[in-house]
């Protein structure tokens, strides 16, 4: 592998932390009553804490309406805490040049130009790969994008089918942090796996990197050759802010 492979934390996900924000979304009275909302049953909530792992049907469920949760805020604690519920009423987005730009691309006073990526690696092959053909850099608020540090780093990926990435539907939107190059458990990484780039939610243990999708996880060698980390999604949304 061309860059070690690092945790920030060698245990779970903090499923309590995420669980708590699910309840603060929902506005949630209990996890009881969480439990009510997600269609589980309590003992399902109990399971979840205990073995520090959630279904992403769940993070999935809050990330639709009424609630509109942003699923990288449950997951992590970053990024605005729900998603802007404009574009419901406004039908997908297909790809950038197919679609009017939404209201990222107004200019601001105080603004940022983000380029827009595709899933393919750059000539480099350490990152991924911009195209101005694909779509002009899109300007973002510098109050949007302070929230998440150097914004240089920043690339922003439309979602192209719905099993791209576990909790995204065709036609969202991804900033993806390419100065992040950890292991952030059960985060969403964008990884060079071999000659292919790949979105998968990412855990250690013990000497094996577990990638999961939504067709299942699967377990590869921590230094597997050919594995490495391009970036974190740190935002999703179904509209640009």
């Amino acid at each position: 592998m061309d860059r070690e492979m690092r945790s920030t934390d060698s245990g779970s996900i903090d499923a309590a932390a995420v669980l708590g924000r699910m309840i603060e979304v929902t506005n949630a009275s209990s996890q009881t009553e969480l439990a009510e909302i997600l269609g589980v049953g309590k003992a399902a909530i109990s399971d979840a804490k205990t073995r520090g792992a959630l279904p992403a049907s769940w993070l999935l469920k809050l990330s639709r309406p009424p609630y509109s949760a942003n699923p990288v805020w449950l997951e992590m604690g970053l990024g605005p805490r729900r998603i802007d519920q404009q574009a419901e009423s406004a039908g997908p987005l297909l790809r950038p040049q197919e679609a009017v730009m939404p209201s990222g691309t107004r200019p601001q006073k105080r603004s940022r130009e983000i380029p827009v990526a595709r899933l393919a690696l750059s000539a480099r092959g350490d990152g991924l790969a911009l195209d101005d053909s694909l779509a002009p850099p899109v300007s973002f608020s510098e109050v949007f994008l302070d929230q998440f540090g150097e914004s240089g780093a920043l690339r922003l990926v439309s979602v192209e089918h719905r099993h791209a990435a576990v909790g995204a539907e065709r036609g969202d939107w991804l900033l993806v942090d390419e100065s992040r190059k950890d292991i952030v458990e059960g985060a969403l990484h964008v990884l060079r796996f071999g000659p292919d780039v790949v979105m998968r939610r990412v855990r250690r243990r013990a000497d094996e990197i577990v990638l999961g999708s939504s067709e299942g996880d699967e377990s590869l060698p921590a230094g597997r050759h050919g594995l490495a980390i391009l970036g974190i999604v740190v935002w999703m949304g179904r509209t640009l802010p």
